[in-house]
C-alpha cells in the first residue's frame, strides 16, 4: 500500500515521475495464488513475493519461497502484474481527473558553463603535465593534482568559493 500511496501522491502532483507504479504481495496458499494475503494466510504459504511494476514493466521482485519451479514463479509474477495494472490505470485516471497530466521540468543539476570552461582553460595544461610526468609515486601525483586545483581556487574569494567551490571540484574532476 505504501508504494501505491506514494505513486498516487506523485501522480496528482506536478512532480516529474516515471510512474505510476504499484506493488502487491502474492502468496501461493494451497496451490492458489492470493494477492495481498493476510498475515494469517501467509503462515500457510510456500511462495511469498512482493512485486513492483508499472503498467508495462516489472521493476522489482523479492521474497521467499520453498523450492518452486520457474513456471510457478513466473505465474506468481504474472498474477502480481495483473493486479498492478488496474491500480496504475486508476492512478492515470485520477491524474486526469485532477488535471495533473503536465509535469514540471526539473533539472537537479546546477551548472555554470562559463566556470566549467574557465576551469578547463586554466588547469588542463597543468593537469596534463602532471599526468604525463610518469611519476610512479601515486601519493606525489595526487599531491601534484591537488596543488593544481588549490592554485586555481586561490584566484577566488572565500565568498565565491562558498558559492562555486563544489562546482569547481566537479569540473576539475571531470
Amino acid at each position: 500500500l505504501a508504494g501505491l500511496a506514494a505513486s498516487a501522491a506523485l501522480a496528482v502532483s506536478d512532480i516529474p515521475f516515471n510512474g505510476p507504479i504499484s506493488e502487491v504481495r502474492v502468496a501461493r496458499i494451497d496451490g492458489q495464488f492470493v494477492v495481498n494475503p493476510t498475515f494469517q494466510q501467509l503462515e500457510n504459504a510456500d511462495l511469498d513475493i512482493i512485486v513492483a511494476a508499472t503498467i508495462d514493466n516489472i521493476m522489482m521482485v523479492e521474497g521467499e519461497m520453498n523450492e518452486v519451479s520457474e513456471k510457478d514463479l513466473l505465474d506468481a509474477i504474472r498474477t502480481a502484474h495483473e493486479a498492478i495494472i488496474p491500480q496504475c490505470q486508476a492512478q492515470l485516471e485520477l491524474m486526469e481527473t485532477v488535471g495533473k497530466t503536465e509535469k514540471r521540468v526539473y533539472c537537479h543539476e546546477e551548472n555554470d558553463e562559463e566556470l566549467r570552461k574557465d576551469v578547463r582553460e586554466k588547469t588542463y595544461d597543468k593537469v596534463y603535465a602532471v599526468a604525463s610526468s610518469c611519476n610512479a609515486n601515486k601519493h606525489a601525483r595526487t599531491e601534484a593534482f591537488e596543488a593544481v586545483k588549490a592554485e586555481y581556487k586561490e584566484t577566488f574569494s572565500e565568498e565565491e568559493l562558498e558559492e562555486k567551490g563544489a562546482l569547481i571540484d566537479k569540473y576539475y574532476h571531470d
